[in-house]
């Protein structure tokens, strides 16, 4: 893994913007998971940026410091973080990792979007031009 660590660039508030409403039909580590995988995959913790500590992310996430250590695991897992010994914990710098798991948050997303129109009722065409109007009254 590269090992370009940015000191000055520690994750420490940024995007700190917490929705602290976690759904109880999904385990919390897998909650924070995704949070954190899209904070990666969106920009806001950069490549090299220094994690906060686990205990740090607790506090700011009122979990338990073993859910948020089990979070980052998994993230570890993905080769989205690394561990640095005595250094702590570091976005990895691997572009195509970041890349991968972008793409894998917008197929599920998708997806999710697809079935919750079927289930309304929703045909293809009614749905695509649904998007299409959202997406016009934001250019407006």
């Amino acid at each position: 893994m590269l090992s370009t660590r940015h000191p000055a660039h520690d994750i420490q508030k940024k995007g700190a913007t917490v929705e602290n409403t976690f759904d109880s039909n999904s385990p919390i580590y897998l909650q924070l998971v995704k949070l954190f995988t899209i904070r990666i995959a969106g920009g806001k913790w950069n490549p090299g940026d220094r994690v906060m500590s686990v205990r740090d992310l607790a506090v700011e996430f009122k979990v338990n410091p073993n859910t948020v250590q089990r979070a980052l695991a998994e993230l570890e897992r993905d080769g989205l973080v690394y561990t640095e010994r005595t250094s702590g914990r570091f976005i990895t710098g691997e572009k195509e990792i970041i890349q991968k798991a972008r793409s894998r948050l917008v197929d599920e997303e998708v997806a999710d979007f697809v079935k919750q129109m079927r289930q309304l009722g929703y045909s293809r065409e009614q749905w695509l031009a649904l998007v299409e109007e959202t997406l016009q009254k934001e250019i407006i």
